[in-house]
């Protein structure tokens, strides 16, 4: 057993590589919510959801690699090349992509694993991503409540008469 696999959750390692895998890994799910948004904007036929999507997707693919999260770059890239090969994706192949972002949570939570980080039980309870949606009833927010959900986030849904998008 290595030193950081029993050493308390503080976010300290002392390899400066390892550091920064951590910190890269601990930002995944604030990384997931924007995709899962993205994708439910998309589902609904938002006009600019599906560049987002693409710019999200190639960043992961550069930053995975340089990293040393290969499976993350793998996964990125190859829903990033679907975008960019006709034809052109439409609403309706949305699923694709969000199996696309449910294998990158799956190989950041197992790059989480090799890297010897703690797993989110050990962490402080009580602690984590929280998200207030203000915004009236409809698909768009429905499903980003559950996509934020599904990353890990506590929703809080406020309506609203204006919404904000």
């Amino acid at each position: 057993m290595s030193e950081t696999d029993s050493a308390p959750f503080d976010g300290a390692v002392d390899d400066p590589i390892l550091q920064l895998q951590w910190e890269y890994i601990r930002e995944a799910p604030e990384r997931l919510a924007e995709l899962r948004k993205d994708l439910a904007a998309f589902r609904v036929g938002e006009p600019d959801a599906l560049d987002s999507l693409k710019r999200r997707f190639h960043k992961l693919a550069g930053s995975g690699g340089s990293y040393g999260l290969p499976r993350v770059t793998e996964i990125a890239r190859a829903a990033e090349q679907r975008i960019l090969t006709p034809p052109r994706p439409t609403p309706q192949d949305a699923d694709l992509f969000e199996q696309a972002i449910t294998d990158l949570k799956d190989a950041f939570d197992a790059s989480s694993v090799m890297a010897g980080m703690p797993s989110p039980e050990s962490r402080l309870p009580g602690f984590g991503y929280r998200a207030i949606l203000l915004m009236g009833p409809g698909p768009l927010r429905n499903e980003i409540e559950r996509s934020l959900g599904e990353v890990g986030f506590v929703v809080a849904i406020h309506e609203s008469e204006v919404d904000p998008w």
